[in-house]
């Protein structure tokens, strides 16, 4: 039951998120997108009210479905969440893409590029970074020193008053899983963020240093969004790990540790809507000042399929900002895309083939 509310709590802050999404950018802007005055009014707002009634129908059914699959077991249900979050993804790229149909075609006459030199070391915090490494090797210590004293079934699974409810076979895989997922995900970000520092962005000469002080700033937050997520979840994988020698440990502290996991899932997602929040506010001041967000030159908006995914073979930046300007995607015509694939969707891979092999 705790599952299920959990999840369905989850599921309605994105569906809120995904509501509000087409209009956060400020007037005149539908997912991120500024259309002209006369182009929103005529064909905007129709596409905003379709793409709110869809997703509403959409999330109907959805969550009725995580309703029903909470009655059979946890991979079920969480099979169930993937795919009703794919689900209420959809209208979100459909309507985005007639958007992008509609956008203001007007360009800045002269564009400029920082030239600053932004490097990683600019953007990091000896503190940080050294919480975030001992966050990422104590797991494993902790695991590999109880270990053989494990017995031949551990818990992989808590309620919310910290009680086992789940079990599995003492394997190198559901014991070490939280550890290594933890270490997967440190790697991860920090190449993510070594490449969002270097990402291409250009401003309006003619407001260039006004402009330029606004992208630092989205930029930062969008760094600040990934250390965050760094911290947050060492702390949070790094608790789930300890979960699993508590009954070792001490068999009273399941329960303090299940309620840092709960907190630390409500500080990542109070730090996500923050940092997110920090974009747009900088987004919509870009835009009141210039009247677009992002500025680019021809031959780079050629690049963008439907506003959606950007393929350009003459363009050498492997990291771009978004049409909206909030956030940053990859050239997928770079020759680094096949690896950041690989990185993207190999935990997902590996989740589903555990959910499969291991009947939790």
């Amino acid at each position: 039951m705790t599952d299920t509310i959990f999840l369905l709590i989850i599921f309605v802050l994105e569906i809120l998120l995904f509501y509000f999404l087409p209009t956060l950018s400020g007037q005149q802007t539908l997912f991120g997108i500024v259309l002209k005055d006369d182009d929103f009014q005529t064909y905007g707002v129709p596409i905003l009210q379709k793409f709110r009634r869809d997703l509403i129908v959409i999330a109907i059914g959805c969550l009725v479905g995580l309703i029903l699959f909470s009655k059979f077991s946890i991979n079920s249900l969480v099979m169930a969440y993937i795919l009703a979050t794919f689900a209420i993804l959809y209208p979100l790229f459909k309507y985005s893409r007639e958007s992008w149909k509609l956008r203001d075609k007007r360009t800045v006459s002269r564009l400029a590029t920082p030239l600053t030199p932004r490097l990683l070391r600019d953007f990091s915090n000896l503190w940080l970074e050294t919480v975030v490494v001992l966050l990422t090797i104590a797991p494993f210590a902790v695991l590999v020193f109880y270990y053989p004293q494990l017995p031949d079934v551990v818990p992989i699974h808590w309620n919310l008053a910290g009680e086992a409810d789940g079990w599995a076979d003492k394997s190198f895989f559901s014991v070490f899983t939280p550890a290594i997922l933890a270490a997967y995900l440190q790697i991860f970000w920090i190449i993510l963020k070594q490449d969002i520092i270097q990402a291409r962005f250009r401003v309006p000469a003619e407001q260039a240093e006004r402009v330029l002080s606004l992208k630092e700033i989205s930029l930062r937050a969008n760094v600040g969004l990934i250390d965050w997520c760094r911290l947050v979840c060492g702390f949070l994988l790094g608790t789930v790990a300890l979960l699993i020698v508590s009954p070792l440990v001490s068999p009273s502290i399941a329960s303090v540790l299940n309620i840092s996991v709960w907190a630390n899932v409500v500080l990542l997602l109070t730090g996500i809507a923050f940092y997110l929040y920090r974009m747009i506010l900088a987004s919509r001041e870009i835009k009141s000042l210039t009247g677009q967000i992002t500025f680019q030159t021809d031959d780079e908006m050629q690049g963008w399929t439907d506003g959606l995914f950007y393929y350009n073979p003459k363009d050498t930046a492997f990291m771009v900002e978004k049409p909206g300007g909030v956030g940053y995607t990859i050239n997928f015509a770079h020759k680094r895309t096949i690896v950041y694939l690989v990185l993207v969707f190999l935990p997902e891979v590996v989740l589903v083939l555990g959910l499969i092999l291991y009947k939790f």
